[in-house]
């Protein structure tokens, strides 16, 4: 097992490992779970990209930490999550769920831990999440835990986007 970083009440965020690979994989090449991040990846793509995940770890220039979500229960990958310092230097969140494991409220229940995590742990004045307007239950989500502050035209894509903040007042 993998170092543990922090339990919510159904799940188990850790460090991946390359044994988290088909999971990963299936994961990432789903064109449905990827529709609002990016391209759906092909099989060296998911493994570069794992690999890269993993060696952020040992990275003390990078701040960059995407984790596994497992169930607590049965040990089974269920996701990702993470907190990275993004190319505007913001601290922003991310999670992403295996299709199987849509509906189940996983989303809700890892972000406000990931969120209280962050803050407490990394001592981040402030987090950010970004969401595509068309990405309903991730709107949900944020709409949450986190306070909305601008809509936006995503230069890249085109598409609307919202984005999310959260202030430390620790």
């Amino acid at each position: 097992m993998s170092d543990i970083v922090f339990i919510t009440e159904r799940l188990v965020v850790r460090q991946l490992t390359k044994e988290d690979f088909d999971a990963f994989y299936i994961m990432q090449s789903n064109p449905k779970v990827m529709q609002y991040i990016k391209a759906a990846l092909n099989y060296e793509e998911a493994k570069d990209e794992l690999a890269k995940f993993i060696g952020y770890y040992s990275n003390p220039d990078k701040f960059y930490n995407i984790w596994a979500v497992t169930n607590s229960e049965t040990n089974q990958f269920v996701g990702i999550c993470g907190v990275y310092q993004n190319q505007q230097s913001d601290f922003e969140i991310a999670y992403r769920f295996t299709e199987v494991k849509w509906g189940y409220g996983y989303g809700s229940e890892i972000t406000a831990s990931l969120i209280q995590y962050s803050l407490k742990e990394f001592k981040i004045p402030q987090l950010v999440a970004y969401v595509y307007t068309e990405n309903m239950p991730s709107v949900k989500i944020l709409e949450k835990h986190m306070t909305f502050v601008e809509e936006s035209v995503h230069q890249a894509t085109g598409k609307m986007g919202r984005k999310y903040v959260v202030t430390n007042h620790n």
